[in-house]
């Protein structure tokens, strides 16, 4: 559960492909870690544990998606040497937990929301 959750603070890191700059598949924001992101985590780990979804099994690595690269493809000439020019971001307060369901469809994903929880101060 994550009820009683607090929101927290967290701030861009830098900017990441995985999973490595030569086979590229995913493009993201590294996010800062925080023993707040990582107890939310944990709890969402279990919690779907709980309804039939395995635990990932891999270390939490905190990080915005920006986009997928589509097998076969490429990115644009250029794209990683402007992906490790990515500073730090000003940190920013993370106070709401949205789930999201991803539908593939021919044109790519699409996403809707199915869960929207406030994280509020105790």
């Amino acid at each position: 559960s994550v009820e009683g959750m607090n929101p927290m603070t967290l701030a861009v890191t830098g900017a990441r492909i995985f999973p490595f700059p030569a086979k590229p598949r995913v493009i993201t924001l590294e996010l800062s870690t925080a023993p707040d992101l990582e107890l939310l985590q944990d709890r969402i780990e279990r919690g779907g544990e709980r309804i039939g979804f395995p635990p990932e099994g891999r270390p939490f690595q905190p990080h915005v998606t920006l986009g997928r690269v589509r097998e076969g493809q490429r990115l644009p000439l250029g794209a990683l040497e402007e992906l490790d020019r990515v500073p730090p971001q000003p940190a920013f307060v993370a106070d709401r937990l949205v789930l999201y369901e991803s539908q593939h469809g021919s044109n790519g994903p699409t996403y809707h929301a199915r869960w929207d929880y406030s994280l509020r101060r105790s």
